[in-house]
């Protein structure tokens, strides 16, 4: 059976199901496929929403494991929560399991989401919750917005969830960012804002985890150099790549711009060029391997090694050759 065929099985027995007619009109088909899922699952549309929530002592541990990846969240629903202020909202941080780690939310919406069982420590895996912001953006790895009844249990008809999934510097889903709402309360620039705010989260985490490496920003446009639309690149000493957002992959399109290959793969110019050039910290031009310019600037280098201490026995002999 084709996906096609697949959607419009699902379409139809979830109509079914909850004793609607056919409509015209279907849902997207990222909301299609998650009905899908949740039937093969064996979900029950109307079952009441009771997420399972994990212990204190388990919660603490996935904090822990996600520090760093969490302050950089919180950061990102700090922010959000300025900018959709006063629109009755909620908004979420969640490890890869679906498990929320942190929570925002205005007085309207706060009462109510405790009540459907968002808290922290509460598991939205769509196997779990059905279809939903966050757990269908972990299970299709995509950003998605899931607006009243493409919910596959009916009790979230009334809620308007945005999300997107935040990945690594290896391109690992590592957790997703959500925004939720009442359905009558949603701002159609959310879906942008969480997408900006999942960016943000993911940018920073490469430098994070890329600490010890030279980090490259580019983009055709000086301008944009120090925008969200930058790509960013990592490699070791030898000129291999080991990190690319989805940005520099989008930009180096039909090119294998994946962990293991070397710049010279990349770019029409030896890396050790390059990388003098880049040494005096100014942009540079560079033509990549199907000969797209692009503009270039180091934006990150190698900490130099600490120096490293001497044995004391070793020590005590330079010092004295020195006072001799």
């Amino acid at each position: 059976m084709n996906i096609t065929a697949e959607r419009e099985l699902a379409h139809a027995g979830v109509l079914r199901a909850r004793g609607l007619r056919p409509a015209s009109e279907k849902p997207p088909p990222e909301i299609l496929d998650s009905w899908a899922r949740c039937l093969q699952a064996g979900l029950d549309f109307a079952a009441p929403v009771a997420p399972p929530v994990v212990d204190g002592a388990d919660l603490a541990r996935r904090r822990d494991r996600t520090a760093v990846l969490r302050r950089l969240a919180r950061a990102e629903l700090q922010t959000l929560a300025q900018q959709i202020t006063g629109s009755n909202f909620l908004l979420a941080f969640a490890d890869a399991e679906g498990v929320i780690l942190d929570l925002y939310a205005d007085n309207r919406f706060a009462m109510s989401a405790t009540e459907a069982g968002i808290v922290a420590g509460s598991c939205w895996a769509e196997s779990v919750c059905g279809t939903n912001g966050l757990g269908t953006a972990l299970a299709s790895g995509r950003p998605l917005a899931v607006c009243g009844p493409e919910h596959y249990l009916l009790r979230l008809g009334e809620v308007a969830c945005t999300a997107a999934p935040v990945r690594d510097a290896l391109g690992e889903i590592v957790g997703v960012i959500d925004a939720s709402s009442h359905f009558e309360s949603r701002q159609h620039h959310t879906r942008a804002l969480v997408q900006m705010a999942a960016t943000h989260v993911e940018n920073g985490l490469l430098m994070q985890q890329m600490s010890q490496r030279m980090v490259l920003a580019i983009h055709p446009r000086p301008e944009f150099l120090g925008t969200l639309s930058v790509g960013l690149l990592a490699f070791d000493d030898e000129g291999r790549l080991e990190a690319a957002n989805a940005r520099a992959r989008q930009l180096l399109q039909g090119l294998r711009a994946e962990p293991g290959v070397d710049f010279d793969t990349l770019f029409c110019e030896p890396y050790e060029q390059v990388a003098a050039r880049l040494r005096s910290g100014a942009e540079i031009r560079l033509r990549d391997g199907l000969g797209g310019g692009l503009v270039a600037r180091c934006i990150a280098w190698p900490a130099a090694p600490a120096p490293r201490a001497m044995p004391a026995p070793e020590a005590a002999r330079t010092a004295a050759g020195a006072g001799g």
